[in-house]
């Protein structure tokens, strides 16, 4: 029985020796102690690519295919992508139930859970827009 209550004490000295507890003295055997708390947290990685041809013209529609991966070690809660179009491109739609704000050209998706090692994928339709030229360039960006 006395091991168990020197490990006891032990442990009331580790949870409130920092919260002004009295300083209680353990006799010269007592083993040291260490708390140590490891911080797990996801790794997000996102890529987006398309199906456009090389030269599109105005009118024509293709998608965009994002695919967000959680390479752990930890699970993602609240994951937001956010893919600001371009002004050359209008929003159609989604496979995954994103959210476009016209007047920012914002579309964006909260994944609600993202275990680790698990992947999403979401595809967004666009149409190009009258008035564009030149290239077409856009990215994305998660975060959670």
């Amino acid at each position: 029985m006395r091991p168990t209550r020197r490990l006891l004490v032990a442990a009331v000295v580790l949870l409130f020796g920092g919260l002004g507890a009295p300083f209680l003295s353990l006799p010269s055997n007592h083993f040291g102690w260490q708390l140590f708390a490891q911080v797990y947290e996801a790794d997000i990685a996102v890529v987006k690519s398309n199906n456009a041809p090389s030269v599109v013209q105005q009118g024509d529609t293709f998608e965009y295919s994002i695919a967000v991966t959680n390479n752990g070690p930890a699970d993602a809660t609240n994951v937001v992508v956010d893919d600001t179009l371009p002004d050359s491109v209008g929003y159609v739609s989604d496979t995954c139930g994103g959210t476009y704000l016209p007047a920012m050209h914002l579309w964006s998706w909260t994944i609600a859970s993202l275990t680790a090692g698990s992947q999403v994928s979401c595809d967004i339709t666009v149409q190009v827009g009258p008035g564009a030229s030149g290239s077409i360039i856009n990215s994305v960006t998660a975060n959670g």
